[in-house]
């Protein structure tokens, strides 16, 4: 009887073809992992799981061949053609392995890594610099670690270790690291003490609001060898451990060095390392001294989390004395001088800085040149140019895209600012960067882009609720208050302890005229508010309502007693600069009666270090066109008009000129020069009271009403607002509409001082009609 015939497949299976693949398979996938697990545990070179993987599965026809060979009398023997066939396939198998790694590493090389680039720096020299791609930045959020065994000797250690990695793994611009400092507003979120190692549920959600990769803590210990330290990293996204790792040495500064390698060699291969990469050690970049380092951290602690600047300047004064040559320490120690007005000692440390920062990475150079060009040179424009190059440089840093944003628009030019944020857009940024956006399309009454933005943040980070917040802005700024209310309650039902949300609702019922709701509201977010600065915020926002309601007295007595409250806490400069803010002098002068005004507004500027600028100018160019004095208003600009410009940009160089223009009865040209703020910073015409007052002078009527109307929409409740308006209707001869305006412009200053300046000028006007 004839054998039956077998198909092909069949006769493979016959052959034990399984038999032989599947031990092969479970066989080649264990060396895999064991490659693995060595090159993570002993820091091999990266590539040997996927050489191994290309070399196992090119080795499959071998495995094939030699399984249907396993038959027959001689199936035990390597017949002739396998013992030609499996060295060659071996040998290729090699070669395949090889070059598929030697082409994935270029093609990362050539693709992936970066570019070189060349860019201007503030002096106009030409700097060429690598730049990686989006797809190599990593960022990691490095957390205080735990002081395992309560041993107070090292407490410090637990904030300065983590620290001092941040300025380690900073010399490598494909790493975007938050060091500790940076996490204090989170920990005040979380209601986690600055000494304290949050929960691993918070050290996820810090990571996550931070918008990280990675985020990085452990342990630290001492004994009679030395320290020992265990770091672990996590994925952020997961929560899932990459690494714990031990580390021991007798000098700390060693241990972070070589935790910056291995966390290196964990994220990234060997090849993708950049051209002219040098990772110098850290005790060069920061300090040799383990005392000085000590008292560095005390002042970066005092600084972020106790808020405490007289306890910051001694710290860090102590850490100068103990390593002159300490340039972090004396940037910080400046910025600590120029928060208590102590102008002359802030910008000998800024300088002291500069002469000490060549030994540091390129990224702290910068920050330090940032702050001296700012302060020191008070040199704006060349800090703008440096901030440009930064982002440049370093794409992927948000810290220079961060104060462009802030520099524009403090000098008026929303634009810039939006522009800058959209290339920080363009380059991977999201995040706050997102709300930023949002903020200054709001700015410039841009509000459809503003939500999207919004909606963008919603759908990127649905974990969190700021876009709730954000839309309620939104709405409040259009002057759909219902609308913002909603958005607002809505998410203080999810943040019932969110003070700034309080505030906003607070501020909705200001601008509807419910100003003793307002003031519950207030208080009800300053009974929960803990930190120093944001209660000044609110003490400060109660004492507005004074102000708008004409109660001076009042406003200026509330005034004094929070100074005095919060005086051995705040910052001298911060109380010196209270009291010369133009909304204080515009107060001043709308009490009738009151004499000495400039005097005493010049005693607080005088109070400021020169240093810190010409606030004695700012006061009487401020003063005399408060006034209306058209001789003096001259003398000032033509006294002061140098310093000035100085410190101002284009856009608030044109504002003073129309306000000064108005005053001289020059009314085209004033403006001419407001248009032109408006045109630049691209703010919207209602940010601007002038433009309808230039209207009204120029008896252009209809045009002035109509820019106090749109004024008016978005604050109702503005009663300077509603009088330059009846004023006009009054002009116009419309009585009834001027009558109707005034007398709600009475109600909100029923309970106004006898002495109150524009309420005596709205009653006058009343009894006229």
């Amino acid at each position: 009887m004839a054998k039956e015939q077998q198909s092909f497949f069949q006769n493979i299976l016959g052959n034990r073809f399984l038999k032989y693949l599947i031990p092969y398979v479970i066989g080649a996938w264990g060396i895999i992992q064991v490659a693995a697990f060595l090159e993570s545990r002993y820091s091999w070179a990266n590539g040997w799981p996927d050489f191994l993987l290309i070399i196992g599965l090119a080795m499959l026809p071998a495995v094939f061949y030699f399984s249907y060979q396993r038959t027959g009398d001689f199936a035990d023997r390597l017949h002739k053609s396998e013992r030609i066939l499996y060295p060659v396939n071996f040998l290729i198998a090699i070669a395949l392995a090889w070059l598929g790694i030697n082409a994935a590493s270029t093609g990362i090389n050539k693709q992936e890594i970066g570019a070189q680039i060349e860019v201007l720096n503030e002096d106009g020299t030409s700097l060429e610099r690598f730049v990686p791609s989006k797809n190599m930045i990593k960022r990691v959020v490095l957390l205080p670690w735990e002081n395992k065994a309560n041993n107070s000797d090292i407490q410090w250690m637990a904030f300065a270790l983590p620290q001092i990695l941040n300025a380690d793994m900073e010399q490598d611009n494909r790493l975007i690291t938050i060091p500790p400092e940076a996490l204090a507003s989170s920990y005040r979120e979380y209601s986690i003490a600055g000494i304290e190692v949050p929960p691993f549920s918070i050290q996820r959600k810090i990571a996550l609001d931070k918008y990280s990769n990675y985020f990085m803590t452990g342990s630290i210990e001492k004994n009679e060898l030395g320290y020992q330290v265990n770091a672990k990293l996590v994925n952020t996204e997961n929560g899932k451990e990459i690494y714990t790792k031990k580390y021991e040495h007798s000098d700390p500064f060693i241990i972070v060095d070589q935790i910056n390698e291995d966390f290196r060699k964990e994220i990234y291969v060997e090849n993708e390392l950049p051209e002219n990469f040098v990772d110098l050690p850290v005790s060069n970049l920061y300090t040799s001294s383990l005392d000085a380092l000590k008292a560095y951290t005390d002042c970066m602690y005092q600084t972020h989390f106790n808020k405490n600047t007289t306890a910051a300047i001694s710290a860090g004064e102590r850490a100068i004395q103990l390593d002159p040559k300490f340039s972090m320490a004396s940037l910080l120690l400046g910025i600590c001088y120029l928060q208590n007005n102590q102008g002359n000692e802030g910008i000998e440390m800024l300088n002291h800085a500069m002469e000490h920062q060549e030994a540091l990475s390129e990224r702290m150079q910068f920050n330090i040149k940032y702050f001296d060009l700012l302060i020191a040179k008070q040199n704006p424009q060349k800090a703008i140019q440096l901030l440009e190059m930064w982002s440049q440089l370093y794409p992927m840093d948000y810290i220079p895209y961060s104060n462009l944003i802030n520099l524009y628009v403090n000098l008026n030019e929303s634009e810039k600012a939006k522009n800058a944020a959209l290339r920080a857009l363009e380059n991977g940024h999201t995040g706050s960067l997102l709300l930023s956006l949002a903020t200054i399309e709001n700015s410039q009454g841009n509000y459809d882009e503003a939500l999207a933005y919004y909606d963008q943040f919603n759908k990127e980070f649905p974990h969190k609720s700021k876009d709730v917040t954000g839309k309620g802005n939104t709405y409040l700024s259009q002057g759909e208050f219902d609308k913002a209310k909603e958005y607002f309650e809505q998410a203080i039902v999810l943040e019932p302890q969110n003070t700034e949300l309080l505030r906003k609702l607070a501020e909705i019922q200001g601008k509807q005229g419910n100003f003793d709701e307002q003031l519950k509201v207030l208080n009800e977010a300053l009974s929960l508010e803990k930190q120093l600065n944001d209660s000044l915020i609110i003490y400060n926002e109660i004492n507005s309502i004074y102000l708008t309601t004409g109660q001076l007295n009042k406003y200026f007595s509330e005034s004094e007693k929070v100074l005095t409250h919060f005086g051995s806490r705040l910052p001298s400069f911060m109380q010196n600069m209270a009291k010369v803010s133009p909304l204080y002098m515009l107060a001043m002068m709308d009490q009738e009666g009151r004499t000495g005004i400039l005097e005493e507004l010049l005693q607080a500027a005088r109070s400021i270090d020169p240093a810190l600028g010409s606030f004695e100018c700012m006061v009487e160019a401020n003063y005399y066109i408060f006034s209306k004095n058209k001789e003096m208003i001259k003398v000032a600009l033509d006294k002061c008009g140098e310093d000035l410009s100085k410190y101002q940009a284009g856009v608030q160089n044109d504002i003073i000129e129309a306000y000064s223009e108005k005053i001289l009865g020059n009314y085209d040209k004033a403006m001419e020069a407001i248009l032109s703020a408006v045109e630049v910073s691209k703010l919207k015409l209602t940010d601007f009271e002038i433009i309808g007052e230039l209207h009204a002078l120029k008896q252009e009527y209809p045009k002035a009403i109509a820019h106090y109307e749109s004024m008016l929409k978005v604050n109702p409740s503005n009663p300077k607002i509603l009088l330059y308006l009846a004023k006009v209707y009054n002009e116009t001869g419309d009585k009834a509409k001027a009558k109707s305006t005034i007398e709600k412009a009475l109600i909100i200053w029923e309970n106004a001082d006898s002495n109150y300046i524009p309420a005596k000028e709205a009653r006058e006007l009343l009894s006229s009609i």
